[in-house]
């Protein structure tokens, strides 16, 4: 029996807190009173105000350049000019991550080259793909497209005398899927496509070679490299001294690069020998998960950059040159980019440089778009780039203020190009090609009608109409009263005939260009002052349209190719996106190609109704009911379902392949091997739970709280289906038999020499967001066309061979002309995007009209509070109500004094409602929408009852840790960890009846052992012939569209782990309803329900006692420290006891949150709050603040030891 003194306690605890103050240690911060230096080796680092700590290699704060180590500092001299710009993207779309291509390329707008390097750019990236570049894998280059790239090429370089432009190949280190030298594209055919590009420019020095873009996934890294040189020796070979971009791995991760490719690309040799002309390429966004998508940013990334400086210099005083960032126009990422860039210009010239992604022919619906409207350009530009990184501020100067910004922005709203005549244009081709535009400025509109006219103008002054609201009324002065609306729908079915959309006038093959373009030109005019003609005269509002000819050139091009024209609408609203001019314009399409004269009435048309999954079998009925007496041609569809069956079928495979694999190979006892193939590995810390995973029904538990938060509202399917089949669901292969049944006869058609079509061409036209590339996604099975949320996301036509009977023609989504009441019918459609929202009462109004309080309180867990009409309300749900009660509930405050953010809130509903997780449906004419939508509502109130209150803490209600609010001033505060008797708790060895289920070797029994927020977990049997023993299964039950990170990140940490006080992992089995982790079994429960056993009887645990747990505790976390993981959820209850009785020998358990890469900052504060460090507790009220997680693990486990003393 092992005794300890009373003091060794104390000296394990000094002797880990000392080995803290040297490494990891805390050194400075608000309050701080000890130390403020670091052993040699580590450097202290604020992390926030209220924390400094002693971290291995890293940097000082920002405001400062990075410590320089090894050789001096490099000079500029013979180094590459310190460089700052922009990426132009167009001639890369459609380019996939594995290398495919399916697009044909967009020219960016050349107009965009001298407005940037008028504002000091001196930096132009330009990537493309390959296989524009090169046709045939290995071939020679495409002279055409090599003759059009040139041209943009060209026009950047004449943009200023001192502008680089990088010439990037865009396809990921993969041809097709192949990674390069590495089973896919040989090395001699990338470096034939690099010795052609040489021929072209590798006698103009301002031309950066970028070797390729953002290797990912690569088999071998040092294969890779060995590919680089290669190149690089090519290139030298041909005669070039250009500089060389060299680009890493993991997506050319400035973050990965000091540990992954860079060591190897620091040994790639020059021929010139030297190595000043081979710059790194590193990239790194700001993001949540760095990946570009998002438009809020969460950090700086001057860490990152810290750690890279230091590796460049350590290595050579190397260059780096960070050839993409950026971040959305959001406060958030103004400030953090514009920190970042700061940062490259200070440490210069080791950081060369960097180019923000990005313009080009992105409109600005893109989520990380600067591309200028005409000479404005975006807030992120401005404020983050320009502003003290391209062109600072004069010293001395006061340029700001109010006067002087309002004389600023007029001089640049009135800025335009003057030819000699001195009438003001816009070029329409070079500014807007391609980007849709739906809604203009009065000034913009002006120029545009004049330009498309081709005439000069004379302006007059319009009137001006005030919106307000009428005093005493809660009437939303942005929606219209309900006699306004039916005095409007009236008015729109009478003037039904004239709403149009633009025909491309008859043409012959005898016209040319420019007299084919003015004719196309003038009809859109034409057709435009009839849509102005009828929105005045008769006082009609129309929905903001598309109003660029571009893009409806695109449409033509469509219809023209396609023989059957499928428009797609969205099941919720129907009618609004059914655009019943365009089938009436199919049919006039003539012949083959449309050219004049060549026969009308060939081509036919089908409604696809899209996401029909939302709506009812009844609701499907009485839509098919509707359609059936316009004698439209109609079919439901869900291409959500059909992917995520597609999803669930491959992973099903996959699964049995696994399960097969591990049947057939005997157990040898190791440790886990890599989940490579489960889990990406991207260090990503997103918190989503996921639901209770248990196999039997009658037995399952509602372990998450805010699960339901995330789901999309779906139905089943319904028997109702099969007596009516009008209101099935088609299936892909119901669907892709649907288009060739419909399609029109082949024979009718004729090609340029006479010949008949062998293929159906099926063109898919309709809104933005309802789903067109989806459709085409999920009938091909994979992905292939670019898919986003945000309204208009393609922006040309994409040809996708289906089959050898059928090809798909995928067209930008249009906004087309319709009568409208409001432009919040419009946002709720999912018409406008929701990022780009400036006034949110009117949506929002809709949304609590349509939607009854009860349901929007059980969906979200609110209690939202009305004015009644006593309080001079009249009893209703308005939107100030909802989203105040919203924001509180979530803990959205503005900056300052803390008032609800109700522009947040707004934003997260309204997204909520277009992706239908509160769901509402427009009903068929002669329906009433609340008798339509009835059945919808009772559904949601059956699966949201019994849903708890929106919690006011980040502790769910349901855990064993939270602390419930007093009930009155006089109550005491109660500590909930110690008023659970054992009792509460369960016993392994309880007799009860057991089910049994098999996983291959695994026997997965119905007895519960306990469950939790992620999971339930129980007890199963190992039956390996060389060990028989019990174990621990961890069942987690798999959520639709969930990337498995979170789920089995605990495996994937505990497979790599190997130390007697942490809990090991034996297996992981995944099928595509489960995921099942195999655990080692603790018998002797945890140390909460240990702790809390001496507090019922009287007693405590003895110091000697506390001391054996507190020593093994400490052994488990320097194990995991060395390692640089932080568990970030310690605590008693994941403490597991491995067997019963006094002195027992613990195991660290629940990896769930744990963060491998713990020495850097964490945003996402996570955890159980009694046992957050302080900078925990302060970073939960406040999103930029953060915390590490070593240093709070050591916090949590005093925490652990003050409650086992006392």
């Amino acid at each position: 029996m092992l005794h300890f003194s009373s003091s060794l306690i104390l000296l394990a605890t000094v002797s880990v807190a000392l080995a803290q103050q040297q490494e990891w240690a805390q050194c400075g911060g608000i309050g701080w009173s000890g130390a403020t230096t670091c052993v040699s080796g580590t450097v202290c680092t604020e992390l926030n105000s209220y924390y400094s700590q002693c971290i291995p290699g890293a940097a000082p704060p920002p405001s400062t350049t990075a410590p320089t180590t090894g050789a001096p500092a490099p000079t500029a001299t013979g180094a590459l000019i310190r460089l700052g710009g922009v990426n132009t993207a167009g001639y890369d779309f459609s380019v996939a991550t594995n290398g495919s291509f399916t697009g044909t390329g967009v020219s960016p707008p050349t107009a965009q080259y001298t407005h940037f390097a008028g504002e000091g750019a001196n930096l132009f990236r330009i990537p493309f793909a390959w296989q524009l570049m090169t046709p045939t894998l290995g071939g020679s280059i495409d002279q055409g497209f090599l003759s059009e790239y040139d041209a943009t090429v060209q026009s950047a370089l004449s943009s200023g005398p001192n502008v680089f432009v990088i010439v990037d190949v865009h396809n990921y280190a993969r041809w097709n899927g192949g990674v390069i030298g590495q089973g896919g594209p040989t090395n001699a055919q990338f470096i034939s496509l690099w010795t052609q590009l040489v021929a072209k420019y590798g006698q103009n020095e301002r031309i950066i070679f970028g070797i390729m873009n953002e290797p990912h996934d690569l088999p071998s890294v040092a294969t890779w490299v060995d590919t680089v040189q290669q190149v690089v020796t090519a290139v030298r070979t041909a005669g070039a001294t250009n500089f060389l971009l060299l680009p890493g791995s993991s997506y050319s991760s400035a973050q990965a690069f000091p540990t992954e490719a860079g060591p190897l690309l620091v040994q790639v040799t020059d021929p010139l020998g030297n190595t000043d002309k081979l710059i790194f390429d590193v990239h790194k966004y700001l993001d949540s998960d760095n990946s570009g998508t998002h438009a809020d940013c969460v950090t700086d990334n001057v860490d990152v950059l810290t750690t890279l400086v230091q590796f460049l210099q350590a290595n050579g005083n190397r260059q780096a040159l960070l050839s993409e960032t950026g971040g959305g126009n959001t406060a958030s990422c103004e400030q953090m980019v514009g920190t970042e860039l700061a940062f490259v210009k200070t440490n210069y010239p080791t950081l060369a440089g960097f180019a923000v992604w990005a313009a080009g022919a992105f409109d600005d619906t893109y989520v990380l778009s600067v591309s200028p409207d005409g000479n404005t350009d975006q807030p992120l530009w401005t404020q983050a780039v320009l502003r003290d990184v391209i062109m600072p501020a004069p010293k001395g100067k006061k340029s700001s203020g109010l006067g002087r910004a309002i004389i600023n922005r007029k001089v640049k709203d009135a800025r335009r190009t003057h030819d000699d005549s001195g009438l003001y244009i816009t070029d329409v081709e070079n500014t807007t090609r391609l980007m849709s535009i739906t809604q203009e400025r009065d000034l913009d509109e002006f120029l545009n009608t004049a330009t498309l006219a081709g005439t000069q103008f004379t302006a007059e002054r319009r009137n001006v109409k005030v919106i307000s609201a009428p005093a005493g009324t809660q009437h939303n002065p942005y929606l219209l009263s309900e006699e306004e609306e039916k005095k409007a729908l009236q008015k729109h079915q009478e003037n039904k005939e004239k709403l149009r959309v633009p025909r491309r006038p008859a043409w012959t093959k005898t016209l040319t260009t420019v007299q084919l373009d003015r004719q196309e030109k003038d009809a859109f005019l034409d057709w435009r002052r009839g849509l102005a003609q009828l929105s005045e005269q008769e006082n009609l509002l129309l929905t903001p349209f598309e109003r660029n000819i571009e893009v409806w050139r695109q449409l033509w091009r469509v219809l023209e190719r396609s023989h059957l024209v499928v428009q797609i609408v969205d099941a919720r609203n129907p009618l609004r996106f059914r655009c019943e001019d365009l089938e009436s314009y199919v049919k006039d399409v003539e012949g083959s190609e449309g050219e004049s004269e060549t026969g009308k009435d060939k081509r036919k048309n089908l409604l696809l109704i899209n996401k029909s999954d939302l709506l009812t079998s009844k609701q499907r009925r009485q839509w098919a009911d509707y359609f059936d007496a316009q004698g439209v041609q109609y079919a439901f569809y869900s291409a959500a379902n059909a992917a995520a069956l597609q999803k669930a079928r491959k992973e099903e495979q996959e699964a049995q392949e696994r399960l097969e694999a591990r049947e057939g190979a005997a157990y040898s006892g190791d440790r886990l091997p890599v989940l490579d193939d489960m889990v990406d590995d991207d260090g990503d810390d997103s918190e989503d739970d996921s639901e209770d995973g248990d196999l039997w029904e009658d037995d399952s538990e509602d372990g998450s709280e805010d699960d339901s938060d995330n789901d999309i509202f779906q139905f089943e399917d319904e028997s109702d289906d099969i007596q009516d089949p009008r209101a099935r669901v088609l299936s892909v292969l119901e669907l892709e038999e649907l288009f060739l049944r419909v399609a029109p006869d082949l024979g009718t058609f004729a090609d340029s020499n006479g010949n008949a079509p062998t293929k159906v061409v099926v063109g898919l036209v309709g809104y933005p967001n309802v789903g067109k590339s989806s459709t085409i996604n999920s009938l091909i099975g994979e992905k292939k066309v670019s898919v986003s949320s945000t309204p208009g996301k393609t922006k040309h036509f994409q040809t996708i061979q289906l089959s050898p009977a059928m090809t798909l023609c995928d067209c930008p989504g249009l906004v087309f002309p319709q009568f409208t009441t409001t432009r919040a019918d419009l946002v709720c459609d999912g018409v406008l995007p929701i990022d780009q929202l400036r006034e949110f009462t009117g949506p929002i109004s809709l949304v609590t009209q349509r939607i009854p309080k009860e349901v929007l309180e059980a969906t979200y867990g609110l209690t939202i509070k009305v004015q009644l009409p006593d309080e001079g309300g009249t009893g209703e749900v308005t939107a100030e109500n909802f989203l105040i009660s919203y924001a509180v509930g979530r803990g959205f405050t503005r900056s300052g004094q803390g008032n609800p953010d109700e522009a947040r809130a707004a934003r997260v509903v309204l997204k909520d409602y277009v992706n239908a997780k509160i769901l509402f449906c427009h009903a068929p004419p002669g329906i009433e929408d609340d008798i339509f939508n009835q059945q919808t509502r009772e559904i949601c109130l059956r699966r949201a009852a019994g849903k708890k209150r929106a919690p006011v803490t980040r502790v769910g209600k349901g855990a064993d840790t939270f602390i419930a609010a007093p009930r009155g001033p006089d109550t005491e505060f109660t500590c909930m960890h110690l008023s659970q008797a054992r009792k509460d708790r369960p016993d392994v060895f309880n007799s009860v009846t057991v089910k049994e289920q098999s996983l291959g070797r695994w026997i997965v029994t119905s007895h519960s052992l306990g469950s939790g927020s992620f999971a339930t977990v129980r007890l199963a049997m190992d039956t390996s012939q060389s060990v028989h023993r019990q174990v621990a299964c961890k069942t987690i039950k798999r959520k639709q569209g969930d990337r498995r990170n979170t789920v089995v990140k605990e495996a994937q940490i505990l497979g790599a782990l190997n130390h007697p006080n942490i809990n090991r992992v034996y297996d992981v089995v995944s099928d595509s309803k489960h995921i099942h982790i195999f655990l080692e079994l603790c018998t002797g429960g945890d140390l909460f329900s240990y702790i809390a056993h001496y507090e019922a009887t009287g007693y405590r645990l003895c110091e000697g006692e506390a001391q054996y747990i507190m020593y093994q505790l400490l052994q488990g976390l320097e194990y995991l420290h060395d390692r640089l993981i932080s568990h970030r959820d310690l605590k008693p209850e994941n403490i597991l006891l491995y067997s019963p009785g006094p002195y027992p020998r613990i195991q660290i358990a629940d990896f769930g949150l744990a963060r491998p890469k713990s020495y850097q900052e964490t945003l996402n504060v996570c955890g159980t709050v009694p046992y957050l460090p302080p900078e925990g507790i302060v970073a939960l009220d406040n999103k930029l603040m953060g915390y590490v997680g070593i240093p709070a693990d050591c916090w949590s486990a005093g925490v652990i030891m003050y409650l086992m003393l006392s």
